[in-house]
């Protein structure tokens, strides 16, 4: 459906400035396969120093429509009764808004400007509408059909690692499963994995089926010695919302009615990973993330969705929840991001750190329940970015530092107060004067970082059905940024 065409242009050089990559200490890994395997017991041992890994990402999920989080109207029994064994991140971000720059982010521990996929399948009929791509003159009837027929993404580049390169490296297993166009081939999500599979639009029974067929192998995986490393994507509280029976109540509001279909779609996936656990039986010994890439707008500033106006909180911040060997149990307050996913995974199974990337293990702060005395973790700021198609070369950024969030966007900026102003209503620059310059001074070090240059432009060509697909899912209005 969704076709690799040529290459258009392809840069493989090291970026333009070094501060992206982050390597400390040993960053070499242990290959299972290099090690005795002549016992059973050897092998089941091996396994044991190497948990298996298992990532499951709930694609557009707030952490605040959950009921463990205190949402009223929430539906979600299962992952309620289950955060208590984990370590819950109460304030992770995403490094975007938008699914492929986000998850390209956990996949290589970079911020979207260092791993180059600032954006995915999204708005690609703009393209044909930029007039600086034509010098101001009229297409002819065959340039606009090519050009409705084609997008053009960033790709990793060869030389970046990905999470299950590294896993698979270190002897693992990998698998993945995605229901999001996004996390396919075209970017480069596949590498990496012995078995995986992108399901164009799939919801979470699809996906079950998939894993159903794959089960043996996985399970295999131990008996033969080897850990493995799982990661499952599920699409189901993205657009289009369905309205779920029997959670779903219809409301004359029209965007109340909007999030009783959201609500619904998450009650619904909540007891479709019930019968996940309860099928995998997956305890403590189970090194395990369930995480989102990025939230949903629901007329707190004036739209709907994700990919309008400054990256406000209710698209940034991120469900983040760890459970297994070496993580307490613990509601955690520090600010932490989707990028530090990968170190804080390959520390926790014992394989090393991340090449490179400026991501950092959280596992200090997971071993640990008490509050962290460290100045640094109170000190760290994390940020986002997201590109935009109109105005040309339009950018916008943000920065989370302590429970403050500072944003840009075309020369404007804000500052808020999520602790006292969790709903982003109140600017408070003026207020807070040297809190705000504080923010600001570390979001405009983090820009001066500029843009690395490893990304691979490719040309992809789309058929009418994937067109159909990215229009359901909000990728193509032509109206939106």
């Amino acid at each position: 459906m969704l076709k690799t065409g040529r290459i258009l242009l392809l840069s493989s050089a090291v970026m333009a400035t070094g501060a992206f990559t982050a390597c400390s200490g040993d960053t070499t890994t242990t290959p299972i396969d290099s090690l005795s395997s002549d016992a059973s017991s050897a092998a089941h041992s091996e396994v044991d120093a190497h948990p298996n890994v298992v990532v499951i990402l709930v694609d557009t999920l707030r952490p605040d429509a959950l009921g463990f989080n205190g949402y009223e109207n929430a539906h979600t029994p299962f992952l309620d009764s289950i955060a208590g064994e984990f370590a819950v991140m109460d304030f992770a971000y995403s490094t975007s808004s938008w699914t492929a720059p986000a998850c390209a982010s956990l996949f290589t521990g970079h911020y979207p400007p260092a791993h180059g996929v600032t954006e995915g399948f999204f708005a690609y009929q703009r393209r044909i509408e930029k007039a600086d791509d034509f010098q101001g003159r009229v297409l002819t009837m065959e340039e606009k059909k090519r050009r409705t027929q084609t997008i053009t993404l960033n790709r990793f580049a060869d030389d970046m690692k990905l999470m299950p390169e590294y896993f698979k490296d270190a002897g693992y297993r990998t698998f993945g499963i995605a229901t999001n166009l996004n996390i396919g081939s075209e970017i480069g999500f596949d590498r990496g994995f012995d078995q995986f599979k992108s399901i164009d639009d799939g919801t979470a029974p699809v996906l079950a089926e998939t894993l159903a067929e794959w089960a043996p192998e996985i399970r295999q995986s131990n008996a033969d010695g080897k850990p493995y490393f799982l990661y499952l994507h599920y699409m189901d509280v993205h657009k289009p919302y369905h309205a779920r029976a029997p959670w779903y109540e219809k409301s004359e509001d029209e965007m109340q009615d909007i999030r009783n279909r959201y609500d619904s779609e998450l009650a619904y996936l909540d007891g479709h990973l019930k019968t996940l656990f309860d099928e995998w039986a997956w305890g403590d010994e189970t090194l395990m993330v369930i995480l989102s890439d990025h939230g949903e707008e629901f007329g707190e500033h004036g739209q709907q969705g994700h990919r309008y106006g400054p990256i406000y909180r209710e698209t940034n911040q991120i469900l983040t929840m760890f459970r297994g060997p070496g993580v307490e149990p613990q509601k955690a307050t520090e600010v932490v991001a989707i990028h530090d996913v990968l170190p804080t995974l390959m520390g926790a199974a014992g394989i090393g750190e991340p090449e490179e990337g400026s991501g950092l293990s959280l596992m200090p702060l997971l071993r640990d329940p008490a509050p962290s005395k460290d100045k640094f973790w109170k000190e760290r700021a994390v940020f986002a970015h997201r590109s935009r198609t109109r105005p040309s070369l339009a950018h916008v950024w943000a920065s989370n530092y302590k429970h403050y969030r500072f944003m840009q966007e075309a020369g404007v900026s804000w500052f808020f107060d999520i602790m006292k102003d969790p709903l982003e209503a109140e600017n408070i620059q003026s207020k807070k004067p040297r809190t705000s310059q504080t923010a600001r001074k570390l979001l405009k070090d983090h820009r001066e970082l500029g843009f690395g240059h490893r990304a691979q432009p490719i040309e992809i060509e789309i058929d009418p059905a994937a067109a159909a697909i990215l229009g359901q899912l909000g990728y193509s209005d032509s109206t939106s940024d």
